[in-house]
């Protein structure tokens, strides 16, 4: 999951009640995570996260579009065969139209 925010992060820390959770802040306000990541509220709130781009659609809801988030899902499989970057740019040009 990328996470973009209206500005940088407050504070790296674990979420609560989650165990260990991947999210790393890779710019100001543009985050990294992993599926528990994606479910913190707390951390979407907190940081004002207001797009999530969900590369696990069929696994994983879009849990804060009710609270505005936008979300850009992909329906992609954990298997060699996946086709992330496709030969017609399809993705990349999707990407492109998100403003970080």
């Amino acid at each position: 999951f990328f996470f973009q925010a209206e500005d940088g992060i407050r504070d790296v820390e674990r979420s609560r009640g989650l165990g260990d959770v991947y999210k790393r802040q890779i710019k100001d306000g543009l985050f990294l995570g992993d599926t528990l990541a994606s479910q913190d509220l707390e951390f979407v709130v907190a940081n004002k996260v207001t797009r999530i781009i969900n590369c696990s659609g069929r696994q994983i809801p879009n849990n804060w579009e009710a609270l505005g988030v936008l979300y850009l899902t992909y329906f992609w499989q954990d298997q060699d065969t996946q086709i992330i970057l496709d030969p017609k740019n399809q993705v990349a040009n999707e990407l492109s139209l998100i403003h970080i």
